[in-house]
């Protein structure tokens, strides 16, 4: 199926709402209480999925982000079942870095939900857009961070399919300059319907062009490593600035598949990117799963050595 017939094939799908219709919803009441437990109160993201609102839990009195579900989304069995399913699997990620699943289901009115801790801080495609490359010492401490969440997820089973600047949020905490949290654990496998995916020759494929792993470019089967493909393409531009790739969808997809990526020490020629460092990053960014790290614990071992000061030269 061409990306032509394919977008034919969608278009009997309801349009998602645009952003002042659910700003309209919000300021009018017309969302009201979800599962009779979650009072809205703003809204925080729209996106192709549907929206993430700020939420009272009339139980406990506390804050939650509450993110409501496209009601067509649901409206084939499959799609249920596998929200269901990733949901499920995603609660039970219990790890600092990783945004917890607090509840999910359908309400009385048969609007999916899934309910997440709340997390204040902005964005880390927030802050590069800001700001540019980061600092070396910087881009490990995040990278560090992240690459533990990848295990802990990966060890539940759970493959994020969509890791990228904008679902990863930079807490801060006394404790430590940046604590960083990966949002969206799980949801990206229902993700294929939403404006930021890319649709290939073979089908609709989940993920962000300019994140996307090689496999899921080619629509092929993939794993965790696909979220290693995708950690590199994030460290790349954590150090540099800017994606490996740039250009229009398609070109960006098929350059993912074919090309190499170019050298960030290359790319930011001030930046100080040792040798070992440009290499774990390379090797996150191989074309063949089989070539990147085994997990995300091989890779998080790597990134600690790359953190450790060498020894003194006696």
């Amino acid at each position: 199926m061409n990306g032509s017939s394919h977008k034919a094939a969608g278009s009997r799908r309801s349009p998602p709402p645009s952003k002042t219709d659910i700003l309209c919803s919000v300021s009018e009441g017309l969302i009201g209480p979800v599962n009779g437990r979650y009072h809205i109160e703003a809204l925080l993201g729209v996106g192709g999925m549907g929206a993430v609102y700020r939420a009272r839990d009339k139980v406990t009195g506390g804050k939650v982000a509450l993110k409501l579900i496209r009601e067509d989304l649901l409206e084939h069995e499959e799609l249920a079942a596998r929200f269901r399913r990733e949901a499920r699997a995603a609660s039970r990620i219990d790890h600092p870095h990783v945004t917890r699943v607090l509840d999910f289901g359908q309400d009385e009115r048969n609007r999916a939900f899934i309910v997440m801790e709340l997390v204040e801080g902005p964005l880390l495609s927030q802050a590069i857009a800001l700001q540019g490359r980061f600092s070396v010492e910087r881009a490990l401490h995040i990278l560090g961070q992240l690459a533990r969440a990848l295990a802990a997820a990966h060890a539940c089973q759970v493959i994020h399919r969509d890791l990228k600047p904008g679902n990863v949020v930079l807490a801060h905490y006394r404790d430590e300059l940046e604590h960083v949290k990966i949002l969206d654990f799980g949801l990206a496998k229902i993700q294929g319907l939403d404006s930021t995916s890319v649709v290939t020759p073979l089908g609709e494929t989940f993920g962000t062009a300019e994140y996307i792993s090689p496999e899921q470019a080619a629509d092929l089967p993939l794993d965790h490593r696909a979220d290693i493909y995708s950690f590199g393409v994030l460290a790349f531009e954590l150090l540099t600035g800017q994606v490996p790739f740039t250009g229009d969808t398609v070109d960006v997809v098929t350059a993912h598949v074919h090309r190499p990526p170019p050298r960030p020490s290359e790319v930011a020629l001030d930046q100080g990117i040792s040798p070992g460092l440009e290499a774990m990053v390379l090797r996150c960014l191989a074309k063949q799963p089989d070539e990147r790290y085994a997990s995300a614990d091989d890779l998080a071992r790597v990134i600690d050595d790359l953190c450790t000061p060498p020894a003194p030269q006696r």
